[in-house]
């Protein structure tokens, strides 16, 4: 503390209301103590609110001749007492921070300075509110838990974030919009790449595929970051031999756009579906030119390359969009058409004029005959699929024909002679014997498959086979059994 140099000439001689006044303005809160810890007197400044405190109650003393420690919270006693200990040994006072109760509730925080009256055993007690420093104190506290909520929430996100990435089998970067930089690889990449997570990490994007694909990646992803979105494109990797669709999202991030690119190998790279569609370049170009569309995929139906012919079918702009897609994507019908169609590749290597629907992109549905083989010779196994367009007036198979020929003659020669409603339950027997009939020659006599067609369970098919005398009555009971 530095005093004043000359108080006797600067401040001269104060009488006891001078300096009551003087001291009162000084401090929040003043308290008269004597040696024994008697309250003899007290003041506190307008500023200070402190009703609560009783320090006084309706103008009548309240702290005034109670022991200053009654005043203050358990804690505080300690504090109290050795201030008390202070005044009583005459040692030099220090400040100290004490908590004062209040009626409503609560505490009332008091920093004292503790000052000694000249020519007496009294000491004055300068008191400052520390209930704003409190508060602010309490708001800090508020503050850094938040903080710490909040960055446990993040280190949990992030957590969640590298167990995904790590975990996931799809290959996938994260790469900056600005810098074209790979930010970070998955695992599945780094394997796919054949390299180390070193030689992708902070390198540019382009060095990952071979120098044919840097033109269409580029374009890819100047698109991406322009609109938000691009289309699907194929690219070859620089350090292993094989083709990816490259798929992207696109996302901001502070401040800058990024992009999640994910690399969906094509199990045959295009290269290695030159060799397997054997030949010469001249075959491939006249299947790629075929009026009927051309599929080409793996053993596990997986697109590797289509024709222009096939596009149109389906409403595909660029074969990239096709290629590493399902096949049953746009041929078939749910669950039923395509597994009967690979059974039967399985099992013979070629299917002829197999019957079936295509599903266009936009919905479009038409009616189509399939011919694929099987070309197991070749490394890796690959399957071919003609499709083409049923043709119109296409003539049925002489069975169903000459049934359907002969049943309205035979309703129309019952007309007047039986009720109504029997001529319908009739037409209705005709009806669906020829569409079991159907169904059954679709699936090449896989009965669990035309039931599943035709929206029977399998029991109810082989009643309605035995009732309408179709197949042998054997192979129906065989069936039950199994």
């Amino acid at each position: 503390m530095i005093r004043f140099h000359s108080p006797q000439t600067s401040i001269g001689t104060l009488t006891g209301h001078a300096a009551a006044e003087l001291i009162a303005a000084a401090a929040d809160i003043s308290v008269v103590i004597d040696r024994e810890g008697l309250v003899q007197d007290i003041a506190f400044s307008s500023a200070l609110e402190i009703a609560g405190a009783d320090v006084r109650s309706n103008g009548h003393p309240g702290w005034i001749g109670r022991r200053f420690l009654d005043t203050v919270t358990v804690e505080s006693r300690p504090k109290v007492e050795e201030l008390l200990s202070d005044v009583r040994s005459g040692k030099a006072f220090r400040p100290r921070e004490v908590n004062h109760t209040m009626r409503e509730g609560g505490d009332l925080p008091i920093r004292y300075n503790a000052v000694p009256m000249p020519g007496s055993s009294a000491v004055i007690l300068l008191g400052q509110d520390l209930r704003a420093l409190s508060r602010m104190q309490q708001r800090l506290v508020e503050a850094q838990r938040t903080l710490e909520r909040d960055y446990a929430k993040l280190k949990q996100a992030e957590t969640r974030y590298r167990l995904l990435f790590h975990v996931t089998s799809e290959p996938v970067v994260i790469v900056d919009g600005q810098t074209r930089r790979v930010i970070d690889a998955n695992p599945a990449l780094v394997e796919l790449s054949g390299s180390t997570a070193g030689d992708i990490v902070a390198r540019p994007l382009m060095e990952l595929v071979d120098v044919a694909s840097t033109e269409a990646l580029d374009s890819f992803v100047a698109s991406a970051i322009a609109l938000g979105k691009a289309d699907p494109v194929q690219v070859g990797l620089r350090t292993a031999e094989v083709e990816c669709v490259v798929r992207c999202a696109v996302f901001r991030q502070d401040g800058s756009t990024h992009l999640l690119l994910r690399f969906e190998p094509v199990k045959i790279a295009g290269r290695a579906a030159a060799r397997v569609a054997s030949g010469s370049g001249a075959s491939t170009a006249v299947l790629m030119a075929l009026p009927d569309g051309f599929v080409l995929t793996d053993l596990d139906r997986r697109v590797i390359d289509v024709n222009t012919a096939f596009l149109d079918m389906v409403q595909l702009t660029t074969p990239e969009l096709a290629r590493g897609g399902l096949l049953e994507t746009w041929l078939g019908r749910p669950g039923v058409d395509v597994g009967v169609l690979m059974s039967n590749l399985r099992e013979h290597g070629v299917v002829r004029d197999f019957g079936t629907v295509l599903n266009g992109t936009y919905g479009v549905r038409e009616e189509v005959e399939v011919t694929a083989v099987m070309a197991s010779d070749t490394e890796p196994a690959t399957i071919g699929f003609i499709i083409r367009r049923a043709r119109s007036g296409m003539v049925m198979p002489a069975e169903i024909e000459s049934e359907r020929a002969r049943s309205p003659g035979e309703l129309a020669s019952l007309v007047g002679r039986v009720p109504l409603k029997d001529l319908v339950r009739e037409s209705a027997d005709v009806i669906e014997k020829l569409a079991i009939e159907a169904a059954l020659k679709i699936t090449r006599d896989n009965r669990a498959a035309a039931a599943q067609m035709l929206g029977l369970s399998r029991q109810s098919l082989y009643a309605k086979l035995r009732r309408y005398g179709i197949g042998s009555p054997d192979e129906a009971e065989l069936d039950d059994e199994a």
